[in-house]
């Protein structure tokens, strides 16, 4: 855990981001890596309390002591960055599970304590569902966390109301995802030879991965050229060893090739070397960074319509949706693709222009830092006052 000034401006006010960096790789710790990029482009002094646990994914939601020790060093290291660098706004993204949520309660406690606003930034599609499931206790929690919050952020249209009564609708924000563009050598132009289907994501059964190996045993069956590429980090050894035994069950060896998590220019050149791009989830979810890596490079996705999917790919012109846990309808999406290169060229190009009209580097940025210079001069209680208060 450390934290870091950042900023041009001493007499700018101070926001104080909370958030975890890869690795692991996924949708919170690489939108706050964002977030701290967008923050520094548009000139907002600001101080990151990095709250990161560098264990693999499979740990994510997992009560161990590990767990528990670090979620009270997060609170008192907040409570130092608090101290010593006074901040004026706190910004925080929240879980939407009990054991991450109850972390941020420790660290919303301080805040309130000191007297700080704070921005709470939802990246999950599923907390109106988590709200719905918890005991009485766990509802108080979220409740007396939740109403002082300044503004809450959430990614899309189709999520405003996730909060219910929880967050009035005056606070309620929308600020879509938005990702660096593909580096300027690259081009969506077709790769030429095999047609390619690619898979990329955290590799849970979640995620969808197991409906597209057995999506792929029917689609090989009907296009024997077509090669598929499942990429992404096993939460444990068991979940790899499913996906092989399945594998070798349906003869896929040859067909399938499994490789590690990838970043950089080998993701980038992942994405070039693909023709489409699979991504069917079977739970809620939030607005996946790794379809606005696939649109950002033209690629046509197929997805499923869950959570704020639905507010990032248009059906039929960007894209394709499938109902979750139904191989058969996926592969019969993947082989609409392939038999109409035209279509699937289309698709490609309709999905990068709507990335880029929608989901770019620069307007989550600029409409980031907007939200978060609109809470501090809505509700900013200066530091010094709230103390002496007390």
């Amino acid at each position: 855990m450390s934290w870091r000034a950042r900023g041009s401006r001493a007499h700018d006010p101070a926001i104080l981001i909370v958030g975890a960096l890869p690795p692991p790789m996924n949708g919170m710790t690489v939108m706050t890596a964002h977030v701290l990029d967008a923050l520094k482009q548009q000139d907002l002094r600001h101080v990151h309390l990095d709250i990161s646990d560098h264990r693999e994914v499979g740990n994510v939601g997992r009560l161990d002591f590990q767990n528990v020790r670090l979620a009270f060093r997060h609170m008192a290291g907040m409570f130092a960055a608090i101290q010593r660098h006074r901040p004026r706004l706190v910004y925080l993204p929240i879980a939407q599970g009990t054991l991450g949520f109850l972390r941020d309660w420790l660290l919303f406690l301080v805040a309130q304590w000191h007297g700080i606003p704070v921005v709470v930034h939802l990246h999950g599609a599923a907390f109106d569902a988590f709200y719905r499931r918890s005991g009485a206790f766990m509802r108080w929690v979220i409740r007396s966390s939740l109403r002082p919050a300044q503004t809450a952020i959430v990614l899309g249209e189709s999520l405003r109301e996730i909060f219910g009564r929880l967050v009035p609708a005056e606070r309620i924000a929308i600020v879509s995802n938005g990702i660096p563009d593909r580096p300027d050598f690259m081009s969506d132009e077709p790769h030429g030879g095999p047609v390619q289907v690619l898979f990329l994501s955290n590799l849970s059964v979640a995620k969808g991965y197991l409906d597209v190996i057995i999506a792929a045993a029917n689609v090989v069956a009907r296009h024997p050229h077509v090669r598929f590429t499942i990429a992404g980090e096993w939460p444990g050894r068991m979940d790899a060893a499913t996906a092989l035994d399945t594998l070798s069950s349906l003869g896929l060896h040859g067909k399938v090739r499994v490789v590690p998590a990838v970043t950089g220019l080998r993701k980038n050149r992942l994405f070039q070397q693909s023709d489409i791009f699979v991504f069917p989830p079977r739970q809620l979810e939030g607005q996946p960074v790794v379809l606005l890596e696939a649109m950002s490079h033209g690629m046509p996705v197929i997805t499923t319509a869950q959570g704020g999917i639905v507010d990032t790919v248009v059906s039929e012109e960007t894209g394709l949706f499938v109902p979750p846990q139904d191989p058969d309808a996926l592969a019969d999406a993947i082989c609409s693709l392939i038999e109409d290169p035209a279509r699937r060229a289309a698709m490609g190009r309709a999905g990068r222009a709507h990335y880029l009209r929608h989901f770019g580097e620069m307007l989550f940025q600029r409409s980031l830092a907007g939200v978060l210079r609109e809470a501090i001069e809505a509700g900013s209680t200066p530091f010094t006052s709230a103390l002496e208060e007390r």
